[in-house]
């Protein structure tokens, strides 16, 4: 037996991904900061990705009021709004606001600098 024979690298399986490993390149290879990638680090982060995706969804799944019709935009936001563990994706999934609700927010906004406007005239006569 060969001395090559003897030592022989055992390989781990390599772990079956769900996401595509080309997309999470892409998106890694986005950042300025990369220059290159080895391939155990992008598995890693696929697996990291996929094991928080999973966890994200088992906890909105838990929480939503309708488990019959599947998780909505809104069920998501609602746990990122709600749990401090999730609050770096505030900007990136916010609450979806009507666009009356806003409008009412700015007409009160409005009112309340106007009845300021009128109080400082009425003082400085």
């Amino acid at each position: 037996m060969t001395m090559a024979a003897e030592y022989k690298v055992k390989r781990e399986p390599k772990p079956e991904l769900l996401l595509p490993v080309s997309r999470v390149r892409t998106i890694m290879k986005s950042s300025p900061d990369v220059e290159n990638i080895s391939q155990d680090a992008l598995t890693a982060v696929t697996a990291a990705t996929e094991l928080f995706v999973k966890d994200l969804t088992q906890k909105v799944y838990k929480l939503m009021p309708h488990k019959d019709m599947g998780i909505t935009y809104n069920d998501v936001a609602a746990l990122v709004n709600n749990e401090d563990s999730y609050g770096f994706l505030d900007d990136i999934i916010p609450r979806k606001t009507m666009g009356r609700d806003i409008l009412s927010q700015l007409k009160n906004k409005n009112d309340i600098q106007d009845d300021e406007d009128l109080k400082s005239e009425a003082v400085g006569s």
